[in-house]
């Protein structure tokens, strides 16, 4: 990965997820998430976060 590529972060991380990996996923996620800005997905990756994340309680 570039270091800032976010849009790679977060298709890594949808990657992960699909893998089975949510502890890689979320990491990557959250980057996305806190780094990119002006991103139109917001919403539908903060849900995939949240999701994620009961997952793995």
């Amino acid at each position: 990965l570039l270091p800032q590529a976010w849009p790679e972060y977060r298709d890594r991380g949808l990657a992960h997820a699909e893998a089975g990996h949510p502890g890689h996923a979320l990491e990557d996620l959250e980057t996305y998430l806190a780094n990119a800005t002006e991103i139109g997905d917001r919403r539908a990756i903060a849900a995939r976060v949240d999701e994620l994340r009961r997952a793995t309680q």
